[in-house]
């Protein structure tokens, strides 16, 4: 029933972005506005929400006196990964779970939106419109799309980079409401899911929301934070059972359980490696001179 339950909403995903929303996608000039309009909002809750997720946790950690985990061994770190999290900790962290099937919505944004058809219609608004005045009635090419990890399933998504964004993407809406309900089972996840993530989700759809107010040197550093963070999720779940007497079990008696999360974790980490290396550090060597061949 729990495989079922996490299952189900990977599979309605991939129905509503395959089938779903490409049908009802908007097509007139109103329906376009609207939905972009709509996008902004989405992007600024989600900005505000995981803001109050990462404050509300940065706070509880300071006050049950568990910040000693940054110095990152294990006497300073085993309050923060085995004291079992309050009740209004954990019920924060429930709706924190539950957002990951709400930001499924990212990509029906990108299917909306980043299409020729959209494209050209918000360019024009574009001449006409500020988009600083107020909620965007364009779309803006800095933030890479504007919803989501990375790319999304659009014709533009082609080639090897095209693919790894779309893959990136689609796998990690896909699998990440799965994976936080599992790792919701030890405290220090329960509680590095909303201070991390939630960070990172802050930097991110504020960028979404309102990519002007970003210095584009600054945008780097969301795609760093999010390997960091991914990095330092799986150091914490390995560690828990070799620090929590009340977990030192968890591996046996829950194999499957504990073995998902290094199935998932480390495709997330790899594509964002290699999606960072591709947007951010392959540019700086400039375009590759070429000489074509003449073949006969």
């Amino acid at each position: 029933q729990f495989l079922v339950f996490c299952i189900l909403p990977a599979i309605l995903y991939l129905l509503c972005v395959y089938k779903v929303w490409p049908a009802v996608r908007p097509r007139s000039k109103e329906g376009i506005f609207l939905a972009s309009r709509v996008r902004y909002y989405h992007n600024f809750f989600l900005c505000v929400y995981s803001g109050a997720c990462c404050g509300f946790t940065t706070i509880y950690l300071w006050l049950h006196g568990e910040w000693g985990f940054v110095r990152l061994d294990g006497a300073s770190m085993r309050p923060m990964l085995c004291t079992p999290a309050s009740r209004g900790m954990t019920i924060l962290n429930y709706t924190f779970i539950a957002s990951k099937l709400y930001e499924m919505l990212d990509t029906m944004f990108i299917v909306f939106l980043k299409n020729d058809e959209a494209r050209a219609v918000l360019r024009v608004a574009d001449g006409v419109r500020n988009r600083t005045d107020g909620p965007p009635g364009v779309e803006t090419r800095r933030d890479g799309g504007g919803g989501g990890s990375s790319g999304g399933p659009t014709k533009r998504a082609t080639g090897t980079d095209g693919w790894a964004q779309t893959f990136l993407h689609q796998y990690h809406h896909c699998t990440t409401f799965w994976l936080f309900l599992i790792v919701a089972n030890t405290p220090g996840s329960t509680k590095m899911g909303p201070l991390l993530n939630g960070f990172v989700h802050t930097l991110m759809y504020s960028l979404y929301t309102n990519p002007k107010a970003w210095p584009r040197a600054a945008v780097p550093f969301i795609t760093m934070g999010q390997i960091a963070q991914l990095a330092f999720v799986t150091y914490v779940w390995w560690v828990v059972p070799n620090y929590c007497p009340a977990y030192s079990s968890y591996p046996e008696l829950h194999f499957l359980e504990y073995l998902t999360p290094y199935f998932m974790v480390p495709v997330y980490l790899l594509f964002f490696i290699y999606f960072f290396f591709n947007r951010f550090i392959r540019p700086l060597a400039g375009p590759k001179s070429s000489t074509k061949q003449k073949t006969s």
